[in-house]
């Protein structure tokens, strides 16, 4: 298996020094490359893994995943993917829902709750 330097790249995202980094830099406003402009290619990958873990740990700390998936890259980036798509089926019943009508029969279907705002009446 031939190990090239993005591999080294995700492997360095993932360590705590650079999750710590990241999550400071935001808070911060840390800079974490010398160049603030016309990042490399390595740079924006590196980026891109930084967040991908920091919201694969975020995940963990909130009890949504155990710490299994941080086993093999297999398992986080397989995790990653049905995340993604949970999502987005999420999202997809929440705008059928949204464009349903109102009325009695149907506010309260499957336990959900429809909220209507309305103008008071002006006297």
């Amino acid at each position: 298996m031939k190990i090239t330097s993005y591999d080294k790249i995700r492997r360095l995202a993932k360590t705590s020094r650079y999750q710590t980094l990241y999550s400071q830099s935001k808070e911060l406003h840390l800079q974490l490359f010398d160049n603030i402009s016309r990042l490399s290619d390595l740079q924006i990958e590196f980026l891109n893994w930084l967040g991908f873990y920091a919201n694969l740990y975020l995940e963990l700390a909130l009890g949504e995943i155990t710490d299994i998936v941080f086993e093999d890259e297999i398992y986080e980036d397989a995790y990653s993917y049905y995340k993604r798509h949970k999502d987005k089926k999420d999202r997809t019943a929440l705008d059928k829902q949204s464009k349903m009508p109102l009325d009695s029969k149907s506010s309260n279907k499957g336990g959900n709750i429809n909220w209507i705002f309305k103008n008071p009446q002006r006297k």
